[in-house]
């Protein structure tokens, strides 16, 4: 194995822009470089107004929390309204960060999920009264129920750990598992037929085949994301898990209600790579596609990096008031400029999120992505029809995480 990770190394870039529209590249500004976390370099990097809309980290190790919620009434210190749960919220995820060896001014993205809008505009204004210097790290809300209906919101985050950490090594901690520097896996949404239980086994066990293929077991995966119906099955979803993993050990996991037509629950993953097993294809990212399943020209059933910088968008959105198509492309126009300011292209997209919220953005998004994506080159990816998107007005949102061109 390597040496341990140096700190000295470690360097972390921003990217940030306004609400994407058309001629966004040309808004774009630096600002000098600023001292971060006694031994990294953070520039960051504005458009007019400010909003962050990416986040370019170093070769660090990175903190990857479970979904987080609020105390509910039963522990009898519950709080009713959403901003004052996303106080309490900030304070557990500040402890399990603490235990990875990081903390809230270290977050590179936060994902919120929102039981409505008006707890999507608390989130908003938490978020600038939590980062006051338009500091704030990468942001998707998305909104639907939660498995309590106690919870106004719930989140996830990823954050820069100072854990000295090997490379293709995870830590664990409660709630939390630290992917190591260096080689990574992204895995897109799997998903099997059946019935609630019995698809949760088989979405497991295809994804257990794609890591054998990578030459990978569960003891490397950091996070597992969950789209499930119906949401307040989580806990036995949860359980179904836990029976599957036995002795090994549990990733992360996050559960996010989704609406689909036929599948009960789809699942993704990130795993980290030992270097002796990891993308030597002489690029930032491979594209992989395992025996047991077929490939397609509009995402990649997993993608293989191995690269200093990694690039996480904000969800993006289109301009409010176009259609769904325009919307679609103002969207994929955006992270092209994003990744290019980021030193990458689309031709280098590794994991892409997208939430959709009505039928029309959805068969927009599938009709629209050819254009963009190099066929043979698609990020991995997982689709999810949601309630809603975060944003009044809008159909569709979508998070991505990119890489520079150069390895």
């Amino acid at each position: 194995m390597h040496g341990q990770f140096q700190p000295a190394r470690r360097q972390l870039l921003k990217l940030s822009a306004g609400t994407m529209v058309a001629g966004l590249a040309n808004r774009w500004w630096s600002r000098a470089s600023e001292p971060w976390g006694g031994n990294s370099v953070l520039t960051r990097v504005y458009s007019a107004s400010g909003s962050t809309h990416a986040v370019v980290v170093g070769d660090v190790p990175l903190a990857h929390t479970a979904q987080i919620f609020p105390p509910t009434m039963t522990e009898k210190v519950a709080v009713v309204d959403a901003a004052a749960q996303l106080d309490e919220l900030a304070k557990r995820i500040d402890m399990v960060l603490r235990a990875a060896d990081s903390n809230l001014d270290q977050v590179v993205r936060w994902n919120f999920y929102v039981a409505d809008d008006t707890a999507a505009g608390d989130v908003e204004t938490w978020l600038r009264s939590r980062y006051p210097k338009n500091d704030t790290p990468a942001v998707t809300i998305v909104t639907g129920k939660l498995a309590n209906e106690e919870h106004k919101v719930a989140a996830d985050c990823i954050a820069v750990s100072q854990a000295a950490v090997r490379p293709g090594e995870v830590v664990r901690m409660a709630d939390a598992a630290i992917l190591p520097p260096r080689d990574k896996l992204y895995v897109s949404g799997d998903a099997k037929p059946g019935d609630l239980a019995t698809a949760t086994t088989e979405t497991l066990k295809s994804l257990e085949a794609t890591l054998t293929f990578a030459k990978l077991d569960w003891s490397h995966v950091v996070h597992l994301k969950s789209f499930l119906q119906p949401i307040e099955a989580a806990g036995a979803v949860r359980d179904v898990m836990k029976s599957y993993f036995g002795d090994r050990p549990m990733p992360a996991l996050t559960f996010v209600e989704w609406e689909s037509a036929g599948l009960p629950i789809e699942i993704e993953l990130i795993a980290a790579v030992p270097p002796d097993r990891g993308n030597s294809s002489g690029d930032s990212v491979e594209y992989l596609t395992p025996p047991h399943m077929k490939s397609s020209p509009v995402f990649s059933r997993a993608a293989r990096v191995r690269c200093e910088k990694t690039i996480y968008t904000s969800g993006l959105y289109g301009a409010s008031g176009s259609d769904a198509a325009r919307r679609v492309r103002e969207i994929l126009d955006a992270v092209g400029e994003v990744a290019e300011k980021g030193g990458g292209d689309l031709k280098h997209l590794v994991k892409a999120t997208y939430y959709v919220s009505d039928d029309v953005s959805s068969e927009q998004l599938n009709k629209i992505r050819p254009d963009y994506y190099d066929p043979t080159r698609p990020p991995a990816a997982s689709k999810a029809l949601v309630r809603g998107v975060g944003k009044q007005g809008q159909g569709i949102v979508v998070d991505m995480i990119a890489v520079p061109k150069a390895p």
